[in-house]
């Protein structure tokens, strides 16, 4: 069966969302279907507290564990708890048994058929405390990592003509007509002139032209062409700590401004949030550039893991190049 929706859901995976919607359908074969604001069934999938617990935060409640490193926590049963006469406990374990059911009644209708193979190899726990815990296997997050590069073939695999520059291919040339870019928040108009942001977009705008010339010497050496092999018997290829943290920044990115369906959040915190991201998503980009040198020992030996490695610092190319565009109103240059 074919879905003709073409929600951002569908076209960009977002994690977050997909966990969001599967709590919908969790709640709504539960006993809790009725139970809304105000006494009124309204559940909406963006108004569900899911979060990605981030391995690196130092103090964190949560800690990702070795054999699930994408997992999201949400406090639903918390809220619940707060208007129906039932323990938090008792409401995650009885959300998360219906949610192991959602996978096998008609999944298109509130999955999109480009998630449902990511939801096949999701897993929902709850705990003792309340808590419901939603992990993506290292197969799941294998074909969320090749969706998004199937999906963006022309910008992550361009060719090059003689002068080095991008052929057919928008997203690798400095363009100079912005003005379809979304437009910012009062709160973006009042502090981008300020020097920390200035410092902030000169630094993405730098990592993101080294990452069109690493683009650039692999279409030389021939290798941007070639399909990345995400998995090695079963395990990412790519699972050292400055992987996890680089697919983390764009997990993030993707869950908060990709995929459109950010939060609602006043024009101040939604300007903090775009800086933490684009802090992030540089940052994480330009230290995972710096500590692999692709076309060395890498290439010789270990082809595969250069390749997905080419792959993952060309999809931070483009989270980099939509944040700068889209969200900062600023050039996302393809040399220095």
């Amino acid at each position: 069966m074919q879905s003709d929706h073409t929600s951002p859901v569908q076209t960009e995976q977002s994690l977050r969302h997909l966990f969001q919607n599967a709590l919908v359908q969790g709640i709504l074969q539960s006993r809790f279907a009725d139970v809304g604001h105000s006494g009124q069934p309204q559940w909406l999938a963006s108004d569900l507290p899911v979060k990605r617990i981030q391995k690196t935060v130092p103090g964190g409640i949560f800690q990702v564990s070795e054999q699930k490193r994408v997992q999201y926590v949400s406090a639903i049963a918390h809220r619940l708890a707060a208007i129906v006469n039932h323990s938090p406990k008792a409401i995650a374990q009885e959300l998360a048994n219906s949610m192991q059911t959602v996978s096998v009644h008609t999944p298109y209708e509130w999955i999109g058929a480009s998630e449902f193979p990511l939801w096949l190899h999701s897993r929902v726990e709850a705990t003792e405390t309340g808590w419901i815990f939603f992990s993506l296997s290292d197969t799941g997050l294998a074909l969320w990592l090749d969706f998004q590069c199937r999906v963006r073939c022309g910008a992550i695999y361009p060719s090059y003509n003689s002068d080095g520059r991008a052929e057919g291919c928008g997203s690798l040339k400095l363009s100079n007509q912005l003005a379809a870019v979304a437009a910012s928040s009062d709160a973006l108009d009042g502090q981008k002139e300020s020097r920390h942001w200035q410092d902030l977009i000169w630094q993405a705008q730098y990592v993101h032209a080294r990452c069109c010339a690493v683009a650039r010497l692999a279409a030389e050496v021939g290798i941007l062409s070639q399909q990345p092999q995400w998995l090695s018997s079963s395990s990412l290829r790519g699972n050292t700590e400055l992987d996890l943290l680089l697919i983390g920044s764009l997990i993030d990115a993707w869950d908060h401004r990709i995929a459109g369906d950010a939060e609602p959040a006043s024009p101040k915190k939604k300007h903090r949030r775009l800086e933490q991201q684009l802090l992030s998503l540089s940052q994480q980009t330009l230290i995972f550039y710096t500590a692999n040198s692709l076309f060395g020992d890498m290439l010789r030996h270990e082809p595969e893991l250069a390749i997905a490695r080419l792959n993952l610092l060309q999809l931070a190319r483009f989270g980099l190049q939509h944040l700068l565009e889209q969200e900062c109103r600023a050039i996302a240059p393809e040399f220095l």
